[in-house]
């Protein structure tokens, strides 16, 4: 199961990028951490942005709200989100996992 921490007040969670994919797409979780496919090349941080994309879209957010705080230039990463609360942040999160299923 994926965790929600606090990263300076923000709540959090790991994200496992698959760049390069055919398709941004939810995949299901592996190790604590939601694993995302995302149709950018790791180049140029176009993988980052598209994922910032895709979760601000996905979550119905604001792109603003999303930091990539760990992992930059790594597959692994961990994203806080501003101005949200970590319970409704899983709630989402736990939704997209649910339709990443069917």
């Amino acid at each position: 199961m994926f965790k929600i921490s606090l990263y300076r007040s923000m709540p959090s969670f790991c994200i496992k990028v698959v760049p390069g994919a055919s398709r941004d797409a939810v995949l299901g979780e592996k190790d604590q951490c939601v694993k995302i496919s995302i149709a950018a090349s790791p180049e140029k941080d176009k993988a980052n942005n598209r994922l910032i994309r895709f979760l601000a879209d996905s979550l119905e957010i604001k792109q603003s709200q999303i930091h990539i705080v760990q992992g930059q230039k790594s597959r692994n990463k961990l994203v806080a989100f501003s101005e949200c609360i970590a319970e409704d942040m899983e709630k989402k999160i736990a939704c997209l996992l649910q339709e990443g299923k069917k």
